[in-house]
């Protein structure tokens, strides 16, 4: 009688640090001879990887906990884990709340995830979320990636800046930078390996330091990899975004087109009171910088709508910045306190229902601009990396344009087209993504400045029209 391997379940939300940090759970476990479940009910281990950023995400938490506890009554030796930020803030208070809970684990710790597994199944209480040891940190992961050939790049972790609102320094510690060379080589060996993507993670990316040399400097040194065919990096501060970094950008046809850039608040009044180490003109500057380069540029932010103190003229003053800048996406958010920042101790004095009906604004305001410069994709045949299913049809197959815009694609079934770059006429503008026709779903990419490689469907992006890098 042949006995089935322990198996384990993941469900993460959150940023692309949590989602890398489910590709390293995953790793570690399978290393130490489990395997992935489709469902948690199959699971003999269930972990929820967790974000802190959002509102009442504690709460949010306790209440899908709540539904599994019929899962640990069926089989009381499932092992149900909680990991990722809310685990590093809540800490015991987690076991005091869901008693069926067995693990609790902080996110610089998961090298330790196999040995803290094995102590729950023998004593059902395993926790630990320490932040002086860093042996998590820089794991690469292993055989970890992401749909379609994609793999994140850890390049620091923590988060030095003192933005009022947020918890991250608290979770995820103080800044710690990962070794210039170990990363440029995890990167080679990556591409090695038939990766088509690379992405450089950082709570800070662009404030990157190793001695002397810079993230300009890493992402220049990335870039340059042979083999290479698309690199992006996330998320980056504006007070670190140099006309260094930015002229690396517009150096090389690797580097995507796209930035994510949170601006938080069009008011500089707002932005001193967030101490956000900038002001909105300093904003601007950067970006007219960078667009001078890379005039096609597309550019995301994020943005708190009703901190503490907001009036309507500091409303208003977001709303023309996004009207001004013009970004194709915005990921917006209502002010609420989050546990033991400096914000939690100001008055929360913006009423709900203004909150909603600024938010609401602002969402229509950025639909309309987000609709617009997405109609100006359509007619324009561009090379669509393909990760998968359409969220909205899952025969569809859906992938990404070198400016991150969602592409989903008729005439390609997704298990075809995930991990291949193909050519996509843009054929339909939508407010969140872009519909499209394959133009050579075989593969046979004839298009001028993109070279064909028929056995594995991998293309090699020809030259745009930027300007060398100034120097390093």
């Amino acid at each position: 009688m042949t006995t089935r391997p322990p198996s384990f379940f993941i469900k993460t939300w959150g940023c692309a640090m949590n989602v890398h940090d489910e590709q390293k759970m995953a790793s570690l476990l399978e290393a130490d001879g489990l395997v992935r479940a489709p469902r948690a009910a199959q699971a003999d281990v269930i972990l929820l990887n967790t974000c802190s950023v959002r509102e009442k995400a504690a709460e949010k938490l306790f209440t899908f906990l709540g539904r599994l506890k019929g899962l640990k009554r069926e089989s009381p030796g499932r092992v149900i884990g909680v990991t990722g930020c809310v685990a590093q803030q809540e800490g015991e208070r987690i076991f005091q709340r869901a008693p069926h809970v067995d693990l609790v684990l902080g996110p610089r710790r998961l090298a330790r995830l196999p040995e803290l597994v094995r102590q729950a199944r023998r004593e059902h209480r395993a926790t630990d979320t320490a932040l002086d040891d860093l042996t998590a940190i820089f794991w690469d992961g292993g055989a970890a990636k992401r749909p379609g050939g994609k793999a994140f790049i850890t390049i620091m972790e923590g988060c030095n800046m003192g933005c009022t609102f947020c918890i991250v320094p608290r979770t995820r510690g103080r800044e710690v930078h990962r070794p210039f060379d170990e990363i440029v080589e995890e990167c080679r060996r990556r591409v090695g390996e038939g990766l088509t993507e690379l992405e450089l993670l950082g709570q800070t990316v662009n404030a990157y330091r190793d001695g002397r040399r810079l993230f300009h400097h890493l992402l220049d040194d990335v870039a340059r990899l042979p083999g290479l065919q698309r690199l992006r990096f996330t998320s980056s501060h504006p007070a670190f975004f140099t006309p260094a970094t930015a002229a690396v950008m517009a150096a090389h046809e690797t580097i995507c087109p796209h930035l994510h850039l949170p601006v938080q608040s069009g008011s500089d009044r707002i932005l001193r009171a967030m101490r956000r180490g900038y002001t909105v003109g300093d904003y601007l500057r950067r970006l007219d910088d960078l667009r001078r380069r890379i005039p096609d540029v597309a550019l995301s932010t994020d943005i708190i709508v009703g901190y503490p103190g907001e009036t309507e003229e500091d409303f208003e003053a977001t709303l023309e910045l996004m009207q001004r800048v013009r970004f194709v996406q915005v990921f917006a958010f209502k002010y609420s306190p989050r546990p033991e920042t400096p914000a939690a101790g100001i008055e929360d004095d913006v009423p709900e229902a203004i909150k909603s009906a600024r938010l609401a604004r602002l969402f229509a305001l950025q639909d309309r601009i987000s609709l617009e410069e997405n109609a100006r994709m359509v007619g324009r045949v561009v090379p669509v990396l393909f990760d998968g299913p359409s969220r909205l049809d899952r025969n569809v197959a859906s992938g990404r344009t070198p400016c991150n815009r969602v592409v989903n694609t008729l005439g390609l079934h997704p298990d075809d087209a995930a991990g291949r770059m193909l050519r996509v006429r843009i054929s339909r503008a939508h407010t969140h993504s872009l519909g499209g026709i394959a133009v050579d779903p075989e593969g046979c990419l004839d298009l001028p400045g993109i070279a064909s490689y028929k056995g594995g469907h991998r293309v090699v992006l020809g030259s745009e029209n930027r300007r060398p890098a100034e120097g390093r």
